[in-house]
């Protein structure tokens, strides 16, 4: 794919994202529009899977920083940033700051990698952020017709429940790649780069407060992952390969 495409692509994607998150946005169209961006990605990464050669030059690794609001649940969305940066070839890792009483914060985001699979990992990242915001307060109402339970908890094992099954569903798929030499090859240049720059860099421990999670919060998130796009998930593991060998 040129850049120019790519640009094209990236900012067709980003509008539609931006469409679904708009409170204006009816639901209906909240809906196709968030559907609509998850498609676009996903014929692109299967686009960039058949075009890339094992020899391609190596783009160099940078770096992508992405503010968030202060919540404690900053820390399900940075591990799900780093499962879906290392899906696409790129790493992420959390920067925090310390509050008045001694905990820490995370603020932002880093991801880490080429500017390309950056751009894809970040708005694959942003649009399942923005499904699992949408999902969570629906299945809070749902548990809360059967049994008492408290929001912040549900909520945390909502977004727990759904980074564990997105973990898994992109394990999956990475299984089935690995299989294939051709998939193999493709991808183990940039991730090597990636960890050189990884291990340049110097981490400081976080002091995160233990955070309550609910049970059933964790089955929903679970549930409603499995729903969500992952890009090249949503072939069969054989097309990809075909589509590698073609």
């Amino acid at each position: 794919m040129s850049d120019d495409r790519f640009d094209r692509m990236v900012e067709r994607v980003r509008r539609l994202l931006a469409l679904a998150e708009d409170p204006a946005s009816s639901e209906n169209e909240a809906e196709l529009a968030y559907a609509q961006a998850q498609r676009i990605m996903q014929e692109h990464a299967i686009e960039s899977w058949r075009l890339k050669r094992a020899d391609e030059p190596l783009r160099p690794v940078v770096e992508r920083r992405v503010g968030l609001d202060r919540d404690p649940a900053n820390r399900y969305r940075a591990d799900l940033a780093r499962t879906v940066a290392r899906a696409n070839q790129c790493d992420a890792y959390a920067s925090f700051e310390t509050s008045r009483n001694h905990r820490d914060v995370i603020v932002e985001v880093v991801f880490v990698g080429a500017e390309r699979d950056i751009e894809k990992a970040v708005m694959l990242w942003q649009s399942m952020e923005l499904y699992r915001a949408g999902r969570w307060r629906p299945a809070l109402r749902q548990a809360r017709s059967r049994r008492r339970v408290g929001r912040d908890s549900f909520r945390n094992g909502f977004y727990k429940g759904f980074g564990a099954r997105i973990q898994e569903r992109f394990d999956e798929l990475n299984r089935d790649l690995e299989r294939d030499a051709a998939g193999r090859d493709l991808v183990l240049a940039s991730r090597q780069a990636v960890a050189r720059y990884m291990g340049g860099l110097d981490f400081v421990d976080a002091n995160f407060p233990a955070l309550s999670s609910d049970r059933d919060g964790v089955r929903a998130g679970r549930q409603a992952a499995n729903h969500v796009g992952i890009g090249l998930a949503t072939f069969e593991a054989d097309g990809i390969v075909k589509a590698l060998a073609a």
